[in-house]
């Protein structure tokens, strides 16, 4: 990142913002759902609303709702597939500011998947509070950098 700083450009300023968190009601919000929250916020409302839709293309609207609301509970892993109906749609953005590059997303839903995807077999293979280790560690490990 020292090298090139511009991978981090359109990003949320903080490196830790796709790590899992606790929710209130004791869910976790993963990776995905954090990286998906990320680019609704930067769609203007027309390509936010068309969002599921894109994503669960072959399915009714409502049905495609729904299966949207369940992968940002963090039920379903993004898969491969629906990341590249994501890349390739041409998304409107809430300014020119916000625009973010098909590769740039590409990137970023590839490196929230691998991460949530990694964090998963943790939990299955050891517990959450494995999980929960691994991203105090981190956070531990990115406020002790010079990044």
């Amino acid at each position: 990142m020292r090298a090139n700083p511009a991978l981090l450009d359109g990003l949320p300023p903080n490196l830790t913002w796709n790590l899992p968190a606790k929710q209130l009601d004791g869910t976790v919000k993963w990776p995905v759902c954090h990286a998906v929250e990320w680019l609704e916020s930067l769609l203007d409302d027309q390509s936010r609303k068309h969002l599921p839709g894109v994503i669960f293309p072959k399915l009714e609207e409502s049905d495609a709702a729904m299966c949207f609301r369940r992968m940002k509970r963090g039920e379903h892993l993004l898969g491969l597939e629906k990341i590249g109906y994501i890349v390739q749609h041409p998304w409107k953005f809430r300014n020119n500011l916000a625009a973010i590059s098909p590769e740039k997303l590409k990137a970023i839903l590839l490196w929230c998947r691998a991460l949530q995807f990694a964090l998963k077999k943790v939990e299955k293979n050891f517990s959450l509070d494995s999980v929960w280790l691994l991203v105090e560690w981190h956070m531990d490990s990115f406020s002790s950098s010079n990044i």
